[in-house]
């Protein structure tokens, strides 16, 4: 069961990144069109400090990684030419979101 929906950043034919919550815990999705490049996501989740397992395209497959970012700052992600990335965001204090 879903609580909450946002969009967190986007732009018609360019990219989407929607956020959803369960609980706790958020799950983020992405996905772009044309070149690889770096995306800023505006994290614009309740505050506190969050923990980010991101799953994204790689040129060699999937990469997985991790960051910590605090509420209402940016994150950034790496997506190739055409891809995407999934994320799960969990409060710090775990080690993994998942």
């Amino acid at each position: 069961m879903w609580n909450d929906t946002r969009l967190l950043s986007g732009r018609p034919g360019d990219h989407v990144v929607m956020a959803r919550r369960s609980g706790a815990r958020w799950f983020l999705g992405a996905g772009v069109s044309g070149p690889g490049r770096t995306l800023a996501v505006p994290l614009d989740l309740p505050p506190g400090r969050w923990h980010v397992d991101v799953i994204r395209d790689g040129e060699a497959g999937l990469v997985r990684e991790q960051q910590v970012v605090d509420a209402g700052s940016t994150f950034t992600v790496d997506v190739a030419a055409d891809g995407g990335f999934a994320a799960v965001v969990c409060l710090t204090g775990e080690t993994t979101c998942y």
